[in-house]
């Protein structure tokens, strides 16, 4: 045991530490730290019981049956250790899982601002999870350390120090959790009022969007665009309102890192903020909308999704085609869908046909070809307009009106086919395409032979399908 033995040195007072008739070391006066603010007793217990931890240490070193109980302990944190690591990497693999889960059936039909950013949280939280496990095992592994530490006893100051490091680490956590306390009320109360603004707007364009009340400005088909619109603004605003009272927003890395942010942001969202305004320009301008069939530029197909960014259209083969935004704006939009209303559609058929023909007859026949044509609308009636008047022929517009702008193509084809049979059939010639010398019979392909020969050897033999069989 190291005693204690006060005594007075040229008139100042000092404590002798004592093992046995030895004595080790003296404290005096001069060796305290005026930033401790101990007293020379409490120096003195001090260094007693840090000398008398290192002797008893010393002591143990000698007594094998310790050291190897101080393996059997450790060997067993080992095992624990390993077991705990094995269970967060398999949570973590679920967790994956049934993250991947979610954004295959549920996560991408929430959409913001039009917008399925599911793949994109998804790529963001993989990486997070990670750094989550690795941080989780590395405190594994320094709990584990430290118990080893503690198994024996020339460590055990250590194991001493590492658990005073944790305790100072959470003592610092809780102070700074404690001070951050009334921003941190004040963020919840600035999201919450946020959150009852959006849902008051919410309910406010449900019931303009059926049809309970109205708004000046915000019709049935902007409605949703508005609404994400001022969701848009509202958080915007919560957000510069959060900003000042986020723990750690005054410091000079938060602000550096946001500047980075920010300039980051600003050149790569260059053509998406272009593609957004586009977006929104095309809403408001009710140039289309979801479910009517529109041509832009070569792009020929059935409204289905008007995004932030992009148009999506289906064609008559079932592709479907994306349109960014600002290719909507720059170019032109023929909505064959609009005058009429959703559901019915308009087209037109140009041929030219010689001055040799009587233009009530190509009147009549184009008529007769339109009624002919199934999917055309017998009401209103088809009619025909003379386009242009060239030097060899004279240039008609077929106007006709079917149900489903869907089955564009079809009803085209049809129509083609029997204005082909009609003016075949009255030997009216098509004057397309152009020739310079006019031929002394009708280009005109007569009624009976309307395939060759051995294709009608072939229908007889029942063998695919041929026109006109």
């Amino acid at each position: 045991m190291v005693d204690p033995v006060p005594f007075t040195w040229n008139g100042e007072p000092a404590v002798t530490l004592r093992l046995g008739d030895y004595s080790v070391l003296t404290v005096f006066p001069g060796d305290i730290d005026p930033d401790t603010g101990l007293t020379l007793q409490e120096l003195a217990e001090r260094t007693r019981m840090l000398l008398q931890d290192a002797l008893r240490a010393r002591l143990a070193l000698d007594e094998t049956r310790l050291f190897w109980i101080g393996i059997g302990w450790s060997a067993l944190g080992l095992a624990a250790l390993l077991l705990a690591i094995w269970v967060t990497l398999r949570a973590r693999r679920l967790l994956i899982a049934r993250m991947q889960a979610m954004v295959a059936n549920q996560a991408s039909t929430h959409r913001i601002f039009g917008i399925d950013w599911s793949d994109y949280a998804l790529s963001a939280l993989v990486p997070l999870t990670m750094a989550l496990t690795l941080c989780f095992v590395g405190g594994l592994i320094y709990v584990w350390l430290g118990w080893v530490f503690n198994q024996f006893l020339a460590t055990q100051p250590l194991a001493a120090d590492m658990g005073q490091f944790i305790l100072d680490v959470v003592r610092d956590g809780l102070q700074s959790f404690w001070k951050a306390v009334p921003s941190l009320v004040i963020l919840v109360l600035i999201a919450s009022v946020a959150r009852g603004v959006t849902w008051m707007l919410s309910s406010v364009f449900d019931g303009v969007e059926r049809g309970r009340f109205s708004i000046p400005g915000v019709h049935a088909d902007t409605v949703g665009a508005t609404r994400r619109l001022a969701t848009a603004m509202v958080w915007t605003v919560a957000f510069a309102s959060m900003y000042p009272y986020i723990p750690g927003s005054q410091s000079e890395v938060f602000r550096v890192l946001s500047v980075l942010i920010g300039f980051v942001l600003t050149l790569g969202s260059a053509g998406v903020a272009a593609q957004v305004m586009s977006g929104v320009v095309l809403v408001y301008s009710r140039a289309l909308r979801v479910g009517d069939f529109v041509r832009i530029g070569e792009v020929e197909g059935f409204v289905i999704e008007m995004g932030a960014l992009s148009l999506k259209l289906v064609n008559h083969r079932g592709d479907v085609l994306t349109v960014p935004n600002n290719a909507v704006l720059s170019g032109h939009v023929h909505n064959f869908s609009k005058r009429l209303g959703t559901g019915v559609c308009e087209v037109g058929v140009t041929l030219t046909i010689g001055y040799d023909a009587p233009w009530r007859q190509v009147y009549a026949l184009l008529q007769g070809a339109a009624q002919a044509a199934p999917g055309v609308r017998a009401h209103p009636k088809p009619f025909v307009l003379q386009r242009k008047l060239n030097d060899f022929y004279v240039e008609y517009e077929l106007i006709v009106q079917f149900e489903d702008p869907r089955r564009r193509a079809q009803v085209l084809s049809s129509l083609h086919e029997a204005i082909q049979d009609a003016f075949n059939a009255a030997g009216v010639q098509i004057m397309s395409p152009h020739f310079q010398m006019q031929p002394a019979q009708p280009v005109t392909v007569p009624t009976g032979p309307w395939f060759p020969r051995e294709e009608r050897a072939r229908a007889r033999a029942g063998i695919g399908d041929t026109p006109g069989s």
